[in-house]
């Protein structure tokens, strides 16, 4: 059996909503369905979340639907909203799609429902994947610039301070981190000295000085020890001290190694 469908759905009439489940379940969608007839209701109803589609009467006593329907669209875009009405005119309908209503289907044709209702999840899928692509691309543009931004640094720095320096500020301003810092493991030491860093350290820096034999197993310790790259979007898993938590990703980058130990460049989103 197919995942149900959460709808929830604006209407007055018992004996409509009745009407209109039967119908669903008729075509063949496995529904879950909710009804609410005032704006308490359907408040209530959307601060719990799980709905997958809005389906609303126009008219409903006590409630002004278009009104209503601006604001839920206002406050969750990506929610489908279907009104199923018997009683709007053409150009009633053609308003509430411009306001964010997503298509209408009359009272008296309601085997068009179900087909509108897969039709809307669709396009709701497709535009979530379209974000997500789009977000991953400007992800992948921001760690881009950060690459390109350490690599000239290094080029164009001789001075190890200054090239830290640079370091941290390129992942803050160029990859939009909220933090970034570079630290040295002395050789043969747990002792962490964290020489520059840029953004919002906040006494993160202060409290990071030695890695406790209890995080020995973290990914974090070959990083820092042998030098391969590593990367977590949970610091509770794996953060190496357990006083040290951030409620974000962070990477450790070991960027050139310092004369007098190995370093490590540890980046927070």
């Amino acid at each position: 059996m197919t995942e149900p469908i959460h709808l929830l759905s604006i209407e007055d009439s018992p004996a409509d909503f009745l009407l209109l489940e039967r119908q669903l379940r008729q075509d063949g969608l496995n529904v879950h369905i909710k009804r609410v007839d005032s704006n308490q209701a359907l408040q209530e109803a959307l601060a719990r979340g799980g709905w997958d589609l809005l389906l609303s009467d126009y008219n409903v006593p006590g409630m002004d639907i278009g009104a209503t329907l601006s604001d839920v669209h206002q406050s969750h875009p990506d929610l489908p909203l279907i009104l199923v009405s018997g009683s709007i005119g053409e150009e009633a309908a053609v308003e509430q799609l411009k306001r964010g209503v997503w298509d209408f289907v009359l009272k008296d044709r309601l085997a068009r429902l179900a087909p509108a209702i897969e039709r809307a999840l669709r396009d709701a899928q497709a535009r979530r994947d379209k974000r997500a692509a789009e977000d991953q691309l400007v992800r992948l543009n921001r760690l881009y610039a950060v690459l390109s931004g350490i690599n000239e640094a290094i080029v164009r720095c001789h001075d190890k301070e200054r090239l830290f320096d640079e370091c941290s500020q390129i992942a803050v301003a160029q990859g939009g981190f909220r933090m970034a810092w570079v630290g040295v493991l002395e050789p043969d030491s747990p002792d962490v000295r964290p020489l520059s860093h840029s953004g919002e350290a906040g006494d993160y820096l202060d409290r990071l000085w030695r890695i406790p034999a209890s995080a020995a197993g973290q990914p974090v310790v070959p990083c820092m020890r042998e030098r391969p790259p590593f990367a977590t979007t949970s610091l509770r898993t794996s953060a190496w001290h357990p006083g040290v938590r951030m409620p974000c990703a962070w990477a450790t980058v070991p960027p050139p190694p310092s004369p007098s130990g190995k370093a490590a460049k540890c980046t927070t989103p």
